[in-house]
């Protein structure tokens, strides 16, 4: 996992951390100065006063469609929610399924038909779309796709 991690009294400047176990404050770490995304950090960085949160500036820009299949990458994950960024290449398929928590889907980039239960919805940029537990769902390409998943875990 790659973090973004603003650097103590430099303005403007980040750090990437990367290879590092978050559950121990005392893990080493590899470091690089970049963009990307930003996470405050637990242990230590919340003993001092940092809250929980992820910042992606411009989430279409981090998703990858390739040129077949489905790519799928995790944002963020914790022990409330999984956001999963998903690209599409046109034609794609996800297959009718369900799941036990609820979720939203965010339509970032190009056009879909949804399976909501019985129902087919268009999905384009800007589509919302809620889903409650075991709602049978699946999603076909029309065109390339960036998409958003929040899972609801609690």
């Amino acid at each position: 996992m790659t973090l973004r991690y603003p650097q103590a009294n430099v303005p403007g400047k980040h750090w990437l951390l990367a290879d590092a176990n978050f559950a121990d404050p005392q893990s080493p770490c590899t470091m690089a100065e970049g963009p990307l995304l930003t996470v405050a950090l637990p242990g230590s960085a919340m003993k001092a006063g940092l809250m929980n949160y992820a910042f992606v500036a411009n989430l279409p820009d981090e998703i990858t469609v390739p040129e077949q299949g489905i790519l799928s990458r995790v944002i963020h994950k914790d022990e409330n929610t999984t956001i999963t960024a998903f690209g599409f290449s046109a034609g794609e398929e996800l297959s009718p399924h369900s799941a036990s928590t609820p979720a939203i889907l965010y339509f970032l980039e190009g056009e879909a038909e949804v399976q909501l239960g019985d129902e087919m919805k268009h999905a384009q940029p800007g589509t919302f779309i809620y889903m409650p537990p075991m709602l049978v769902h699946g999603i076909s390409t029309k065109s390339s796709v960036k998409m958003l998943l929040i899972q609801i875990k609690r």
